[in-house]
């Protein structure tokens, strides 16, 4: 079955290749739809990338959650909750200068995105690695 993104980059393709069939007396006009394809296509890459993050987002709430619930002693739970709100902050301050320093990466999405998968791999390091 085809992803709705694997359709949608389809499409954008098609669409190209039509343009280019356009004869030149026509440039402006191709410009434009040409301009708008561009748009669309890169509404689709930030929407798929959006989709990426909230997919990685949830696996990290759900393992946060579960090493949470395997942390009986107090004192480590509060240093456990203190330190997942500081990479929280650690990962949003990174995030920001991406987006800033790379001003076409759709707003650090695909940085922010890969962030939270490592972050989310070290949780589960925890949860299969317990303390004796």
């Amino acid at each position: 079955m085809i992803s709705r993104h694997e359709m949608h980059t389809m499409n954008c393709l098609h669409i190209a290749t039509l343009q280019r069939r356009i004869s030149k007396s026509l440039w402006i006009s191709t410009f434009s739809v040409l301009c708008a394809v561009q748009l669309l296509c890169s509404s689709a890459s930030a929407s798929q990338a959006g989709r990426e993050f909230n997919e990685a987002d949830a696996e990290l709430n759900v393992t946060y959650k579960a090493v949470l619930a395997s942390i009986s002693n107090s004192q480590q739970r509060l240093k456990f909750i203190a330190a997942q709100k500081a990479w929280i902050k650690y990962r949003d301050e990174n995030v920001a200068f991406y987006a800033e320093h790379y001003p076409d990466s759709k707003g650090g999405l695909f940085y922010n995105t890969d962030l939270t998968k490592e972050r989310t791999a070290f949780l589960k390091q925890l949860l299969a690695n317990p303390p004796q």
